[in-house]
């Protein structure tokens, strides 16, 4: 009644503002367009409703009389209804059939904020929520059709915001034939939020009815259902086949009783509210046990009064709620308490209960069969006064743990000891907590007591095995730790602390695999997987550890699977440092590395010097002959060239030997006081044209170096072998060779690190060094690079290496050789450095040889050799230049020749190698024959070789084989003229 009402005044209210709107915009037209257009309006508008109020039809018969009044009034009203329109709280519209606004009312800027020039000209689809454009445009065309309507949707404001409104609209034919539509806005956001506010409520209720787990019930005055909510679905019965069944029918036959008699007490009207425990079957029927709840309902009645005296009951509506489980679990209590009360009064364990102030409540008749008391005798009585009771040494320890306990409520477990009644003393461990009411607050307290005389026995008898193993384990000479499977240390000896140099706060609980080398670490943590999974690994090996100070120990670790006390796995690792005799141990092979290296380069010297000496005679043959062979030609004779290149190949093989020499450190040596730099600048051109174009050649050379005694000529050969080396290691690509000097004191122990340095005196040493960034060498390449003909290269020849090694040796010097595949290689070489200036053999003071067939002083020579071609040789070269040549194969043939005629020979040339009597026994046989006799010795070996064997000897001169004429006569003339001219031998100064 009141809606249709509501909507008869809106209706009324929107055709009167709609014929005042039509006088402002038709102004002129008359009072009877005006009157069409509400006819027209009322068709359009009310045509469709039913049963619309005469009050409506009157009013708006009155209002037409009004109208029709005031048409001769109408300028005069035209003001009013303007005014009327312009002040209306609803908004008034008129908009063309595009939907444009061509009026809009003041009420605009109260609805939405903007002024009416800010929207006539716009589209009315600019102004509505994008949601609902669709709905406002459907409709607007409805209007143009001639079908009227309203129409709800949200209106955007100039601030931004959506406000709901409503629009009732319709359409007209202007006066000039178009089409307009004209409308009403009215603001309804409040009724809308309500409406929804509404809507929401309905349904949360909705929702909190259908979700409770609580059944929500109404009954009629006979007990038949009429509203149940869908609680009733998970006991198997569907809401809407329960509605018009009786209540009794889903109830236990011996509770339906009681439930009649709770609608009998509201039907005669007692309306106090009840609750009701009964018992209702599931869906399953009444013959399942199983199947049967217990709710507790909770009902009143519900009634009508239209007649204040007089009420009357319709029916009955409550809660039921299911308390099975609540029921079930009392009963399970209830038995709980019997098997409490069953299992106390037989335990082992004491069971105590006491009064805040410390008296006995409850003692179990344990009690008894343990200290032989009856339990009786104690409740009743405070636990203070049966402290007698408590061995003497832990009363006071008893008395002071239990105030403490009855203060605060709890405390730690306490151990002390109770008297028998028999007088032994048992041990008792004693534990409690608090007995809280309902309120939280402390009613009393529990206490256990237990026997643990045995355990204390065992615990005594562990706790001295104990220490006898920690005693062990912290004084072993192993380090000893405990690890679990995530490599956790939960033990630490004190000799694991010593070695690793953490305190043991450090280590437990530390990763094991953080204090292992990082070499090691994968190693180890690979064992202690397949350790785990139960592979078979190996107890035993070797890893490092890197102590707090970062250095590095060597340990021999053995590992062994243990379990907890909980049965996890454990493992113990006992670690033995092994780095001293690891050290050891290295230091010794790399002693016979060395040994073995040098006796195997002393037994390769000795074979090359051996075949060296051998292979001298045969050249000298060949090229004393040739040499002959050429002085007795004419120089146009054609043989001159083939003579010739037997001399050069004689020569080549000739170097071959002397190279051999080299490397058996017997070469012949011219030394002299050498600056190493000054060298190394000399050969630099010829360094840089050795070396590949992609090379980069740096020297890096000390300032003021120290001079060396030596060969020139053979360091000149370690420059330029080494040179050439790092250069073909290099290969195609670029890099960098640099030369490097330097001086260094070398103490023993440092030369004991350098290959040839055992022996070598401590002192100042002068240090070359040739480094590359080529290829560099494995170990296997580095043991054989001093071999003699060893190469990697397709091409290589000679003796390379070999040959610097021997040089070095012969200058009494060492060398080591650092390299790494990929990282170059660095020949490092160390040679005595000069603390006395010597002076060089003056070029001046050499005697210049002769070669016009005079001797230097006439007489005879004496040939010993124990090779007939080097003696018929040596015996046409001795009279080419001059001399009478006496031959002997041999040290006595020699001795007999001299002693027949010794008075007429100037020198003797001796052989040093010789059967029967060697060089140097027939060298004293000679001298003690007659002391001033020159002796020049003729030797494979080098001039140094032959100084050890004759130093201090007066030897007169040395000259190798093979040797030339010329070479022949140098060195005769050098002993004859100075033997001529100081009257006799050297007088022991040796071989120059």
């Amino acid at each position: 009644m009141t809606a249709h009402f509501l909507f008869s005044l809106l209706v009324l209210l929107l055709l009167l503002v709609l014929a005042l709107l039509v006088l402002l915009l038709r102004e002129r037209r008359g009072i009877r367009a005006v009157i069409a257009a509400m006819k027209m309006i009322e068709v359009g508008a009310l045509g469709h409703r039913s049963g619309i109020s005469s009050r409506l039809g009157r009013s708006f018969d009155a209002m037409a009389t009004v109208l029709k009044a005031r048409d001769a009034e109408r300028r005069e009203g035209e003001e009013w209804y303007r005014t009327l329109v312009e002040n209306i709280d609803e908004l008034i519209f008129v908009m063309d059939a595009a939907g444009v606004f061509t009026y809009v009312s003041p009420a605009l800027y109260k609805m939405g904020g903007y002024r009416q020039e800010e929207a006539i000209g716009s589209n009315f689809v600019e102004f509505v929520h994008p949601d609902d454009r669709e709905r406002t445009v459907a409709k607007f065309n409805e209007l143009l059709k001639g079908l009227p309507g309203t129409v709800e949707f949200r209106v955007l404001t100039k601030s931004g915001a959506f406000r709901w409104a409503m629009s009732s609209s319709l359409s007209v034919v202007s006066e000039k034939e178009r089409r307009v539509v004209m409308g009403v806005l009215s603001d309804i956001h409040q009724r809308k939020i309500a409406e929804q506010a509404l809507i929401r409520s309905e349904a949360e209720l909705n929702s909190i009815i259908s979700t409770t787990p609580d059944i929500i019930y109404r009954l009629d005055e006979r007990g038949n259902i009429t509203f149940v909510n869908g609680a009733v679905r998970r006991y198997g019965y569907d809401p809407e086949s329960m509605m018009g069944k009786n209540i009794f029918d889903f109830l236990h036959s011996d509770d339906r009783a009681a439930a009649a008699y709770r609608i009998d007490e509201r039907r005669t009207g007692h309306r106090a509210t009840n609750s009701l425990e009964v018992r209702l079957f599931g869906a399953g029927g009444a013959d399942r046990e199983n199947a049967e709840r217990v709710f507790l309902v909770h009902a009143e009645g519900l009634y009508i009064n239209e007649n204040p005296r007089e009420e009357f009951f319709i029916g009955t509506q409550g809660i039921a709620r299911d308390i099975t489980e609540r029921r079930r679990s009392e009963e399970r209590l209830r038995e709980n308490e019997r098997r409490l009360r069953m299992i106390t009064d037989n335990m082992k364990d004491i069971l105590t209960q006491m009064d805040t102030s410390g008296v006995y409540e409850y003692i179990s008749p344990s009690f008894k069969a343990l200290f032989g008391y009856d339990a009786a005798e104690a409740i009743g009585r405070s636990a203070f006064d049966n402290v007698d009771m408590i061995h003497p040494e832990d009363r006071e320890a008893y008395r002071s743990r239990l105030r403490e306990f009855l203060a605060s409520g709890g405390a730690d477990s306490l151990q002390y000891r109770v008297r028998h009644r028999n007088g032994h003393y048992l041990w008792v461990e004693s534990s409690g907590s608090p007995l809280l009411d309902e309120n939280k607050n402390i009613r009393g307290f529990a206490f256990t007591s237990r026997d643990i005389t045995e355990r204390k026995r065992a615990e005594d008898a562990m706790k001295e095995s104990e220490e006898r193993y920690r005693s062990i384990v912290e004084n072993t000479h192993e380090g000893i730790i405990i690890i679990d499977s995530a490599y956790r240390i939960v033990f630490a000896n004190q000799r694991i602390l010593d070695i690793s140099g953490y305190n043991n706060t450090e280590q437990l609980g530390a990763n094991f695999l953080d204090f292992v080398d990082e070499e090691f670490r994968e190693e180890v943590a690979a064992r202690h997987l397949k350790r785990q999974r139960g592979e078979d690994v190996p107890a035993i090996y070797n890893a490092s550890i890197i102590r707090k100070d970062g250095r590095k120990r060597n340990m021999e670790v053995q590992v062994s699977k243990i379990s907890d006390a909980q049965g996890s796995p454990n493992y113990i690792v006992q670690l033995l440092d092994v780095t001293e005799r690891r050290e050891e141990e290295e230091s010794r092979r790399r002693l016979e590395m060395q040994i073995l290296q040098t006796q195997k380069l002393e037994s390769l010297g000795v074979l090359a010097g051996g075949i060296a000496h051998d292979f001298n005679n045969i050249l000298m043959a060949i090229l004393g002959h040739a040499d002959l062979a050429l002085l007795e030609l004419q120089p146009d004779a054609p043989e001159r060239e083939s003579i010739e290149e037997i001399l050069k190949a004689s020569h080549r093989a000739a170097d071959l030997c002397r190279q051999m020499l080299a490397y058996s450190g017997k070469a012949l040596f011219v030394l002299e006081d050498l600056n190493l730099n000054a060298l190394i600048d000399e050969m630099v051109h010829l360094l840089r044209a050795s070396v590949t174009k992609k090379a980069a050649l740096k020297l890096n050379l000390q300032e003021d170096l120290p001079l060396i005694r030596g060969d020139a000529t053979q360091i000149r050969q370690i420059i330029m072998n080494l040179i050439t080396n790092a250069s073909e290691s290099l290969g195609e690509g670029r890099g960098s060779i640099s030369i490097s000097t330097g001086s260094l004191f070398c103490t023993e122990e440092y030369l004991g690190q350098y290959s040839l340095g055992e022996g070598l005196i401590e002192g100042h040493y002068v240090m070359l060094e040739v480094a590359d960034t080529g290829c560099g060498m494995d170990s296997s390449t580095l043991e054989r690079i001093f071999e003699p003909f060893f190469t990697t290269k397709f091409t290589g020849r000679g003796l390379g290496l070999a040959a610097v090694l021997g040089i070095v040796r012969g200058h009494r010097g060492a060398y080591r050789v650092y390299s790494e595949p990929g990282a170059g290689t660095s020949f490092k070489i160390i040679l005595p450095a000069l603390v006395a200036v010597y002076k060089s053999e003056k070029a001046s003071e050499r005697a210049a040889p002769l070669r016009d067939g005079r001797p230097a002083v006439a007489g005879s020579v004496l040939l010993v050799d124990d090779e007939e071609s080097v003696r018929t040789l040596g015996k046409r070269m001795l009279e080419r230049l001059g001399y009478v040549a006496i031959v002997a194969s041999d040290g006595r043939e020699a001795l007999e020749q001299f002693r027949e005629k010794g008075e007429g020979i100037l020198c003797v040339i001796l052989d040093l190698t010789m059967p029967n009597m060697d060089g140097v026994e027939t060298y004293h046989e000679l001298r003690a024959i007659r002391d001033d006799v020159s002796v020049i010795l003729s030797s494979g070996y080098t001039r140094q070789d032959v100084a050890e064997r004759f130093s201090g000897r007066g030897l007169s001169g040395f000259i190798q084989k093979p040797y030339t004429l010329e070479s022949l006569e140098a060195e005769l003339k050098r002993v004859l003229v100075r033997d001529d001219s100081t009257g006799g031998s050297d007088g022991g100064q040796g071989v120059p």
